[in-house]
């Protein structure tokens, strides 16, 4: 069935050539980059059934790459690997149609959470053998070469008793740093459901977040995600930074940071 054929590693072969690593400290220019504004696909809907649920998914990735978007979310448990892999198969058929090129198209996914939902254990690791047997995992589901950009997924659980939090956080970078050095990622940060969110009780600084990679030596870090909704507003209503003196949001001061 197609649905047992989109969770079948792709042989290595028929991979579909990447980007090198963006070099640091540089960052692809506003006018060129895949990251810039625009509006993206996300996937976390994509979620295993019939082959109709296989075709969907394949057609909605392909028709919003015909239709101009440029930016595709993923993560390794949406649909426990299935929308990575109906993702890659999607862009690896748009690119050797010649509907886009691949330096055009940025790919984003996600580790944290375990596939098996962390069985009697934590559901949720930062551990840096883990992450990087998660970057691999998705590049073979996706059949992608570089995955342009890998996020630690909700990094808030890490912050929860029982979990790493800060103390764990240089050696996660570490291991995504190394993925960005060998070629497999592009760059990489974190995604938050309620991170960055001030008062919550898993909440991480932008700063505190970026002080912590510098300290480790990690170049990549170039990316953070988080909820913006007329209902989740604090990204643009809320100034809990400062930019020369003056109160900034979370996405003033990510603007304002040097890349």
């Amino acid at each position: 069935m197609a649905a047992d054929w989109l969770h079948t590693e792709v042989n290595r072969a028929e991979w579909l050539p990447g980007r090198a690593a963006w070099p640091a400290p540089g960052w692809p220019p506003d006018e060129g980059s895949v990251f810039g504004a625009g509006i993206g696909l996300g996937t976390a809907g994509f979620w295993p059934g019939d082959d109709s649920c296989v075709r969907q998914a394949h057609e909605v990735v392909r028709t919003a790459i015909r239709s101009g978007i440029r930016l595709i979310d993923t993560a390794t448990n949406y649909g426990h690997g299935f929308a990575e892999a109906a993702i890659g198969a999607a862009v690896r058929a748009a690119v050797t149609e010649g509907h886009v090129d691949r330096s055009d198209v940025a790919v984003v996914s996600k580790a944290g959470y375990l596939p098996d939902g962390g069985a009697a254990g934590p559901a949720h690791s930062a551990d840096p053998a883990f992450l990087r047997r998660e970057v691999a995992a998705s590049r073979a589901r996706m059949g992608l070469c570089t995955i342009d950009a890998y996020l630690l997924h909700n990094l808030e659980e890490q912050m929860l008793p029982g979990g790493s939090g800060w103390e764990g956080l240089p050696d996660a970078l570490r291991a995504l740093e190394a993925e960005a050095s060998e070629g497999h990622i592009g760059c990489y940060g974190v995604a938050a459901a309620e991170g960055f969110l001030e008062g919550d009780p898993g909440f991480h600084s932008l700063e505190r977040l970026l002080e912590c990679a510098q300290r480790a030596g990690c170049n990549h870090f170039r990316v953070i995600e988080l909820p913006v909704s007329l209902w989740r507003r604090e990204a643009f209503s809320t100034a809990p930074y400062t930019i020369r003196g003056s109160p900034a949001t979370i996405l003033e001061l990510a603007k304002d940071l040097p890349p």
